[in-house]
């Protein structure tokens, strides 16, 4: 998977990083360094839609839309969090669960829960970490954050 260049506007106001320093008077260079990572928590309290511009544009939410592949692109602000989730066996296999769930199926999504060892396993923390992460902070337009008890501060 490719990151998105349309994530980052080089400005540093969507937390992808500085542009560098202003030149000096009198031929001296000044620079500057931002040490931004990009990293969120995904708790849904920051300031700034990491994605906001294709959050804007979306009218889905998934990590296949335009705003969910910038949340989870190589340099996107839920990277982390899709990484920790993909990398354990547990938590990969919750996620491909419950994706294979019909809307609405509360049986088929407890089935996905228990076999991940409960929804307060340590996997199922991952998964609502990187779910969180994209519908609180990443894509709250499309993800209708504003209706997500999770998403509340």
């Amino acid at each position: 998977m490719g990151a998105l260049a349309a994530c980052d506007s080089g400005d540093g106001s969507d937390g992808a990083g500085g542009s560098g320093g202003d030149t000096g008077e009198g031929g001296s260079t000044s620079s500057s360094t931002d040490t931004d990572t990009g990293t969120d928590t995904g708790t849904g309290t920051g300031t700034a839609v990491a994605c906001a511009e294709e959050d804007a544009m979306a009218t889905e939410c998934s990590q296949d839309s335009v705003c969910g592949t910038c949340a989870i692109a190589e340099d996107g602000p839920c990277r982390a969090e899709f990484v920790a989730c993909a990398g354990d066996a547990a938590c990969a296999g919750l996620a491909t669960c419950l994706n294979a769930c019909a809307a609405n199926d509360t049986t088929c999504e407890d089935d996905c829960y228990t076999a991940a060892g409960g929804d307060d396993s340590a996997s199922a923390g991952l998964y609502f970490d990187a779910q969180a992460c994209v519908i609180c902070t990443a894509c709250p337009v499309s993800c209708q954050a504003d209706m997500e008890p999770n998403c509340m501060p």
